[in-house]
Parts: structure tokens; C-alpha cells; sequence
């Protein structure tokens, strides 16, 4: 983003004199920041997707083989299958605690780095009301960043739609490959679930609502989510296609994030409280982006 270029100090400083005695806007550097921290978020969104879309794809295949991973490879087409290992109660089929291993790591066929661990214990079977998740990220990598932190998450079964709704407590670090923390994360979210046919993986569609406390750049802010996310499975990307995210700051909003009108994009935009709005355009590989001026 370019810096704004005074023409004449003189004319600089008699202008924000004036302006200061009726508005309070951002510097150019605070909305450099402001930003900055959007495009991270939404990043960090999209990586924490497509950690739970690869769980309940591990977790949904084991279900359908009566948890026995030898036989889930026969499904498996795909590069950089975790190693699983399964622990169960003797004498009883739940709880199961499932370990989903990737090592030192490995590249899959769409060029994604993964390395860590993935450890889900599950009480039940996902779709059985009142079954619960717990889900750990070990030293979890996705391409350069670096994930630990717990999921919770229970099935409070289906509402008058027949859609499913799950109660989820998230707690997270966030480190890039310099081991330099850049969120500390915990969101109270609801999710509900349309699981269309099941016997197809394109129908899916879900909505998310809740609100966050994050850490970030030594700032301690609140975002909460003023118009449910969505996101359907008929769109490949990982990222959310529609809703609203606000972010507070000493209960001030300070900024908001609009993942758009229900495309099939990677393109959010984001304004700040003075109305500046720029566009956010995530690539497939989700932690390398551009901003559009």
C-alpha cells in the first residue's frame, strides 16, 4: 500500500491542526496495521478450514470402514496421507482417540506442506447428538505457518430445518516459520450444518456465527461475526464466500471484513472506520496473497 506523499509540510501541518479539532482519523500507518492484521486473519481462517475439512475427511472415511485404517487406504488416491493410529477402550467402541500423523512433513497433490500431529477424541459418531470432538494441533504446519491449540466441538443435534448445529471453543497459537507468534486466538462459535444428500460431497453447506478474543501485534481485540459466514461445498476453495466480521478495538469498531455475496471467489474486502476499503484476493495457496490498492 503506498504511503500517502505530502506536497507542502506547511499545508500538512496547518491541515491536521485543523482536522484534529473535529475527527479522529487513522494514520496511514494504522491502516497499514489494520489491514495487515485483516489479511492474516482471513488466512488464518482458510488454514483452519482446510484442517477441519481434512479431519472430518479422515475421520469420515474411518467411519465407513469401522475404524480400521488399513482398509481406508483403499480410497485413498491422494499425497501426503497422515499415518493413523486408533486407541479404544477395551470392551467398548467409544471413545476413540485418533492420532492423524504427517511427520517431518509432506507435500500433497495440490503442492501443500503439512507436518505435526492432528489428535481428535470423539465420543461417538460425528452426525449422533450430544457426540463431542476434542481436537488437538501438534506442532501442526500448513506450508509456512504453524498451528497449536485446541477444538472443541458437540453435536446439539438437528433444529425445525433439519439442519445440524455444533456448539465449537477454539483456542490457538499461531507461529510463521520464523517462530515469531502472530495470533493467539479464542473463539466461541455455532455452526450449523446442511448436509444435503448425503451420498454426495458437493451439497454441503454451512453458516457460522459467533465472536473472538485475539492477540495480535501486542493488541488485544474482539471480532464477532454481524452476519453468519457461509460456505458451500460446491465452491473448491477453502475460504468462506459470504458474511460479515467486525473488529473491535476498546469496543471500538475499528474495522470490518466482508467475504462478499455467496461467489465462489477468494476475494474479501475490508474497511476500516473511516470507510477506506481494500480488497483482499487470497491465491490457492492460501498464506501467500496480494491487496489490491
Amino acid at each position: 500500500m503506498k504511503n500517502l506523499i505530502a506536497r507542502s509540510a506547511v499545508l500538512v501541518a496547518g491541515f491536521a491542526v485543523m482536522m484534529s479539532c473535529t475527527r479522529n482519523d487513522s494514520s496511514p500507518r494504522e491502516i497499514d496495521d489494520q489491514l495487515s492484521m485483516a489479511e492474516k486473519e482471513t488466512i488464518f481462517e482458510a488454514v483452519l478450514q482446510k484442517a477441519d475439512d481434512q479431519v472430518d475427511k479422515e475421520i469420515a472415511l474411518l467411519e465407513k470402514y469401522n475404524y480400521n485404517p488399513a482398509a481406508t487406504k483403499g480410497d485413498e488416491a491422494e499425497a501426503c496421507s497422515p499415518k493413523i493410529s486408533i486407541e479404544t477402550p477395551p470392551n467398548a467402541k467409544f471413545p476413540k482417540t485418533i492420532t492423524l500423523d504427517y511427520g517431518e512433513g509432506c507435500v500433497d497433490a495440490n503442492g501443500i506442506f503439512r507436518a505435526g500431529q492432528v489428535v481428535v477424541h470423539i465420543t461417538g459418531p460425528y452426525w449422533e447428538k450430544n457426540s463431542a470432538r476434542q481436537t488437538k494441533l501438534i506442532d501442526y504446519w500448513y506450508n509456512d505457518i504453524r498451528i497449536s491449540g485446541q477444538r472443541n466441538e458437540i453435536n446439539k443435534g438437528q433444529n425445525d430445518k433439519g439442519n445440524y448445529i455444533f456448539e465449537i471453543k477454539n483456542i490457538e497459537k499461531i507461529w510463521n516459520d520464523k517462530d515469531e507468534l502472530l495470533s493467539e486466538r479464542s473463539w466461541d462459535r455455532k455452526r450449523e450444518y446442511d448436509r444435503g444428500d448425503v451420498k454426495m460431497a458437493d451439497d454441503d453447506q454451512m453458516w457460522v456465527t459467533g465472536r473472538a478474543k485475539i492477540r495480535t501485534n501486542g493488541k488485544e481485540l474482539v471480532r464477532e461475526i454481524t452476519e453468519p459466514l457461509y460456505r458451500s461445498t460446491k465452491c473448491s476453495l477453502p475460504h468462506f464466500q459470504k458474511g460479515i466480521i467486525v473488529t473491535y478495538f476498546d469496543k471500538k469498531k475499528t474495522g470490518e471484513l466482508n467475504y462478499g455475496e455467496g461467489d465462489c471467489d477468494n476475494i474479501a474486502t475490508w474497511t476500516n472506520k473511516e470507510g477506506v476499503t481494500k480488497e483482499i484476493h487470497l491465491k490457492t495457496w492460501i498464506n501467500y496473497y496480494s491487496v489490491k490498492p
